[in-house]
């Protein structure tokens, strides 16, 4: 009778789960295709108290459930305040620094999108996207899966991440309890909401760091042999650092905890070799990736202009105010050409990398751009100055200032935000302490991994990483140490002695990895197999055009078009031109979108004529003047059809 009433138990609370599951899927696909903002005023993006008000619902109500049902609630709190975020940007036509009036990509997604579409039309990665060429296969794969149709990949890679997020909270909730559970949701969702809806590199590092992080911590309990949980998320993580360049010294420091966690000097050789095999398996899988379909010289390419703005006290756009020329040469020659002149800066002042970190440093400890500048940081970059690097520049007051001009909306973002900041930096300082005192078997892991944070600091300047971006893969080790201050020895947690030994995440780190090396064969095999729509623009002989779904500013959404143009640079003779008057006056019957021109293999924003559905202009770059500056004019498109 006891059995059969633990069975009864036991399927109740699958059913209860899987419902709730459910229920969160649609709820998140009603939200993204019918939910319009009720409160004009109010954003999601900004709001700091009433969704961790019902993250804290959720961890109540999950307190005494089990684990199913305990990740079913968390992810319908993650997920459906992901929707509410991404309807309000694609609604509301919202811009940032990655986005265009809610939908069009801007400068880094722009380019990222650009070599999404190069890959998938079996056109290869682009110079640009070979910089991160694991992020690019990741996005793309989530392109295909959803018909290359931007928004519902933006919404699929929501959900992805909800789930990868979820998972490193559940660990967290495993080993630290559930206040400390619930303090990692909250800042795990403040920092990912930022990068919503955009085509960016953060969001597969974000990905595979949320997943490596519950393999790690499992790793733990591993003692006297080479854990496979900790190679599983060692790959990951690699896989993490690789997509979104980041904190690289982390893998090292952690090969040489789980090396001297071993004991006996033969097990610890035998853990070292192969933790660098699957660091090295990554690293190799990338280089393959490059040179099968990219550039390997592009690799990295980012890194040159930041460590001349190191060296010179500047930020990574200092070469280019220097030298002006630089802007006239191709990536790989620029890049070239910089770290020639950063090793001469280094020979000529050996200090100047001394003196560069220490400015590093006192920026990610003790300025507005720190460590959880992450929470206020999508606020701060709303404000007029656009930059919040201004904000380092100008002062806080200037930040203060701002806020209390601007409506007592403003006040109430302000307030919450600061007051969210100074909670987790505080709880990070006492994180801190408390780690130094622990006695517990993850304290050294956690130490491993901060030292690794620490050391990449310098060369991932906060100057350079509005909205921590470069700290995308270790978001969930930076997070730790406010959760360390709230760690209860009971209330869900118990020692990592317990941990279970199922192969569940192993097999899903395996499965995923399969995945990452297999798609690109399949777009190998299959070149030119997209599924997006393809019109001609002009007539025998003229551009194909690939449509690109999802990216695109209809005719019916108020002010959006004005926003689209608003948040363009234009040349003096773009604002002369005709043309553009054309497309303004008649605005009514002209829609904007994004398409590939195979032709030159490049995306270019592209005027639709709303009745027919046809490409009638294309808003294409001019060539750069003397003064090396870049604008866009427009080029007429006849439409026909094919």
């Amino acid at each position: 009778m006891y059995s059969l009433a633990q069975g009864i138990k036991w399927a109740g609370g699958k059913i209860f789960s899987a419902a709730i599951y459910l229920s969160s899927i649609a709820c998140y696909l009603l939200i993204l295709a019918y939910l319009k903002p009720p409160f004009p005023a109010f954003r999601w993006q900004f709001d700091y108290v009433v969704i961790p008000f019902f993250m804290a619902i959720a961890h109540h109500a999950a307190k005494k459930r089990d684990v199913p049902v305990r990740a079913a609630l968390f992810f319908a709190v993650t997920l459906i305040p992901c929707g509410l975020v991404l309807s309000e940007i694609w609604r509301l036509g919202l811009s940032s620094g990655s986005l265009l009036a809610g939908s069009m990509p801007y400068s880094d997604a722009n380019a990222y999108l650009d070599g999404v579409m190069s890959f998938l039309s079996g056109d290869g990665l682009t110079v640009w996207t070979s910089r991160r060429p694991v992020a690019t296969i990741w996005i793309s794969l989530n392109m295909y899966l959803a018909g290359e149709n931007l928004r519902s990949a933006m919404a699929l890679m929501a959900a992805l991440n909800s789930i990868a997020a979820v998972l490193a909270v559940l660990c967290v909730r495993r080993y630290m309890g559930g206040p400390s559970a619930w303090l990692a949701h909250v800042l795990l969702f403040f920092y990912y909401r930022a990068f919503l809806g955009a085509v960016l590199s953060e969001q597969c590092g974000f990905f595979f760091g949320c997943l490596a992080y519950p393999l790690l911590w499992k790793a733990i309990s591993d003692r006297g042999r080479t854990s496979v949980s900790f190679l599983s998320g060692l790959l990951l993580l690699t896989f993490g650092l690789i997509a979104r360049a980041g904190t690289f010294f982390v893998l090292p420091l952690l090969v040489i905890w789980h090396s001297l966690k071993q004991g006996r000097r033969i097990l610890a050789l035998k853990a070292f070799c192969a933790s660098v095999c699957v660091v090295m398996l990554v690293f190799g899988y990338n280089r393959v990736l490059l040179k099968t379909f990219g550039f390997p010289e592009a690799a990295f390419g980012n890194f040159a202009p930041t460590l001349y703005g190191l060296l010179n006290g500047g930020t990574w756009v200092q070469a280019y105010s220097d030298h002006p020329e630089l802007l006239e040469l191709s990536d790989t020659d620029s890049n070239e050409r910089i770290y020639a002149m950063s090793l001469e800066r280094l020979r000529d002042q050996p200090t100047s990398l001394v003196w560069g970190a220490l400015r590093a440093y006192r920026s990610f400890f003790i300025s507005p751009l720190g460590a959880y500048s992450f929470v206020v940081s999508p606020l701060a970059l709303s404000l007029e100055f656009h930059d919040f690097a201004v904000a380092q520049k100008e002062g806080l007051s200037k930040v203060v200032r701002e806020f209390l001009n601007s409506g007592p909306v403003r006040i109430y973002y302000a307030a919450s935000a600061f007051a969210w900041f100074l909670l987790s930096s505080s709880l990070a300082l006492l994180g801190v302490i408390r780690l130094a005192a622990a006695k517990s078997a993850y304290k050294w892991f956690l130490i491993s991994a901060g030292i690794g944070i620490i050391l990449s600091v310098p060369f991932l300047p906060p100057w350079d990483a509005p909205l921590m971006r470069v700290y995308a893969a270790s978001m969930p080790f930076i997070i730790a140490l406010p959760c360390v201050a709230l760690r209860g020895a009971r209330d869900g947690g118990y020692p990592p002695e317990r941990d279970g030994r199922g192969f569940g995440l192993e097999l899903c780190a395996a499965a995923l990895c399969a995945i990452m090396l297999a798609f690109p064969i399949l777009i190998k095999i299959n070149r030119g197999g997209m599924t997006a729509d393809t019109r001609n623009a002009g007539g025998a002989g003229s551009e194909i055009v690939k449509i690109i779904l999802g990216a695109d500013i209809q005719p019916g959404d108020d002010g959006i078009l004005e926003k689209f143009f608003s948040g363009l640079e234009f040349t003096a003779d773009a604002l002369k031109n005709d043309l553009l008057m054309e497309f303004m006056n008649a605005s009514d019957g002209f829609a904007v979108g994004v398409a590939y021109f195979p032709e030159v293999k490049s995306i270019s924003y592209v005027f639709w004529d709303a009745a027919s559905a046809m490409p009638v202009g294309e808003w294409t770059e001019t060539e750069r003047d003397s003064g090396g500056y870049e604008g866009r004019i427009l080029r007429k498109l006849t439409p026909s059809r094919r």
